[in-house]
């Protein structure tokens, strides 16, 4: 079974781990549609802890209160451009800038909703930045851009 492009997440997906371990009954696809898939589209309220005590059979899984784990630390660490460092990013920034006024309404006299796909182009503008603070020579050809 292939994995869907368009929703990584779906119920279907799922039948594909039982055929990889090669479990039996789940295994068939004929059988996780009428055992699960069918159930599941039916709204059966029994079938969602079905799906969690066969996800935990064949997935290894420790949650945080099981383990011993050091405490979460931060750390900001501020780094100073060069000259040149600094001049590209503000190149990228003021890009980033005019696209996210752009896609938010800002400056034209009206205020839009940011929905899904604005955020994801605001989030891309935010790291190309990233990009261009950690791998500016990586991304730039020779002649700069």
């Amino acid at each position: 079974m292939r994995a869907s492009r368009e929703s990584p997440n779906k119920l279907e997906d799922f039948a594909s781990r039982f055929a990889f371990l090669r479990l039996k009954l789940y295994n068939e696809r004929s059988k996780f549609i009428q055992y699960i898939i069918a159930p599941f589209k039916a709204a059966d309220p029994d079938i969602v802890p079905k799906l969690r005590v066969l996800n935990n059979t064949i997935t290894i899984r420790r949650l945080k209160d099981e383990i011993e784990l050091p405490e979460r630390t931060g750390e900001i660490v501020r780094l100073d451009f060069t000259r040149e460092e600094r001049r590209v990013y503000n190149i990228f920034k003021k890009m980033a800038e005019a696209r996210v006024q752009v896609l938010t309404g800002q400056g034209i006299g009206q205020t839009r909703i940011m929905g899904g796909k604005t955020m994801i182009y605001v989030l891309r503008s935010i790291l190309q930045l990233r990009l261009v603070y950690t791998h500016e020579k990586c991304l730039l050809n020779n002649d700069g851009f």
